[in-house]
């Protein structure tokens, strides 16, 4: 039986998804097939425009609850659509901010639910890089997935390509404090809002972590010794290569695609 938020996590995507993956940007997804077809699973992609999530959705055949940075939560009618298509907020402030985020990560995990996270954060937002530029990963999401302990949860590397990308404009950073005052790159910094002309999504081969599980010991969600800590960051690099190979083989894609040049 359908869940009333699948319900509008589908109808939303219905009314929205051909606008923005058809006439917005056209979008092509190809591996598809690695997403699983039941049970749970994490997505993990670079992350240049606000674009991103809605174009993955739209190409994805199952929901996908997207980890939602704090302020998007609080911004009219945008907020309000993200959180009734199931998106995971961020909690404002900047206690225990990463903790309740890995909470709520593992017990979406455990309903069997499909999970995207752009580990990125915002930081591609500032500067103005090539497309295949990913910056660096935050181990958030490694975290939840050790915390989980969930049998051979595929964790899905996934990469969004944008050949022409536009710089549509800039926002004072100090006017997103209005959003969310815990955000120290709003003090100091500006962001680029990017569009898309077209785009290709690859979603590359599941992977899991179990062979680093300590089976032996409950879910571990608090602050880790610096063994665990030096893991965390092993895994996050891992799947930055794995995405900037994606991207790489994009980026391929569309050069071979291309008509040359006279």
């Amino acid at each position: 039986m359908v869940s009333l938020k699948e319900a509008r996590y589908q109808l939303i995507k219905k009314l929205l998804g051909p606008l923005v993956a058809d006439n917005l940007c056209a979008t092509e997804a190809i591996g598809l097939a690695n997403l699983p077809s039941r049970g749970p699973g994490l997505i993990v992609c670079n992350h240049r425009s606000i674009l991103d999530p809605f174009l993955i959705s739209a190409r994805a055949r199952r929901p996908i609850h997207w980890v939602m940075a704090p302020f998007v939560s609080s911004v009219p009618i945008f907020g309000w659509l993200a959180q009734q298509a199931g998106a995971i907020p961020i909690i404002q402030g900047d206690e225990d901010k990463a903790q309740i985020l890995i909470e709520s990560m593992i017990r979406v995990l455990k309903q069997g639910q499909l999970v995207g996270i752009f580990p990125e954060g915002m930081a591609g937002f500032v500067q103005s890089r090539g497309p295949c530029v990913v910056q660096a990963f935050r181990g958030t999401f490694v975290r939840a997935v050790l915390g989980t302990r969930i049998p051979e949860l595929p964790i899905i590397p996934t990469a969004i390509y944008a050949p022409r990308q536009t710089v549509l404009g800039h926002v004072d950073g100090q006017l997103l404090t209005i959003f969310d005052r815990s955000e120290r790159l709003f003090r100091t910094q500006n962001f680029n809002l990017i569009g898309y002309q077209k785009a290709l999504i690859i979603f590359g081969k599941p992977e899991s972590l179990d062979r680093y599980y300590d089976r032996e010991q409950p879910a571990q969600t608090e602050p880790q010794p610096h063994a665990q800590i030096e893991l965390v960051k092993t895994l996050s690099q891992h799947f930055h290569h794995q995405v900037t190979r994606l991207l790489r083989r994009a980026e391929a894609r569309f050069a071979a695609h291309s008509p040359p040049t006279t």
